[in-house]
């Protein structure tokens, strides 16, 4: 990580020099017959040390950052997918993007004017790679890609959570189900025992029926045995007086 960032670090510092020596030029072009191959060899060589090491730095920081994330991504099991562009949109890279193409079209339209020629291109040029190295740097700033990491991470933690809330709810969808279904298997045994008891209370009305039936056949039986002792006491009576009736006859033929 710290390495990476050196890296990142060396590598503008670098580019914004090789951006300066555009401003060089002109004025070593302008030095004492005597100097001019020296100063002219020296920015030459300052044009490409700069440059070549400035690019080299920024591939290897690259190379570093891709590493790092796919370690990331090994350790988190996380498959690569859709990464973010290396030119993020943004106010500051529009505002980049617009300085470089301006510089461009500028080069183009007045490269032949005298005042392009002798300071203006030196000066377009300066601003031109300036604002392109800026936007290289912008793109491939350190800890991209560990925070496009983390927030896929987050994304994929949120879809488990929201998939485990589906399974949850499908779970208490199934638990209410059974609910439901055992409700009614109570509301069944309940209408059976209702049913039953309906039943049981037919049969015992009957019984009942049976019993006073049964009663009253016996009182109907009493009844008959009294009027048959009555009957048999009247009967006595009867014979009684006839008894006395015949024992007053015998007694008046005696006499």
């Amino acid at each position: 990580m710290k390495r990476r960032r050196l890296y990142y670090l060396l590598s503008a510092i670098l580019l914004f020099c090789f951006s300066g020596t555009f401003l060089l030029m002109p004025v070593a072009g302008r030095a004492d017959r005597e100097n001019v191959r020296a100063a002219l060899g020296t920015v030459g060589v300052l044009f490409w040390l700069t440059g070549i090491g400035g690019y080299t730095l920024l591939v290897l920081a690259r190379r570093l950052d891709a590493g790092s994330e796919r370690a990331e991504r090994k350790a988190g099991n996380k498959k690569r997918e859709n990464t973010k562009p290396d030119f993020p949109v943004g106010r500051a890279a529009v505002a980049l993007d617009i300085v470089v193409a301006a510089g461009v079209v500028t080069l183009l339209v007045w490269s032949g004017k005298w005042f392009m020629q002798r300071y203006g291109a030196y000066v377009v040029l300066f601003i031109t790679t300036m604002a392109f190295h800026a936007r290289l740097l912008i793109g491939s700033r350190p800890g991209r890609g560990s925070k496009s990491l983390q927030g896929e991470q987050k994304a994929n933690q949120d879809g488990k959570a929201a998939d485990q809330g589906e399974k949850k709810a499908n779970q208490d969808g199934k638990a209410a189900d059974q609910g439901e279904k055992k409700a009614g298997q109570d509301g069944k045994a309940a209408d059976q025992g209702e049913r039953k008891a309906g039943q049981d209370g037919k049969k015992a009305d009957q019984r009942g029926r049976k019993t006073d039936r049964n009663v009253k056949r016996a009182d109907q039986s009493v009844k008959k045995a009294d009027q048959g002792k009555k009957k048999t006491y009247q009967g006595g009576k009867k014979d009684n007086q006839g008894g006395k009736k015949g024992t007053g006859k015998k007694d008046v033929d005696r006499g």
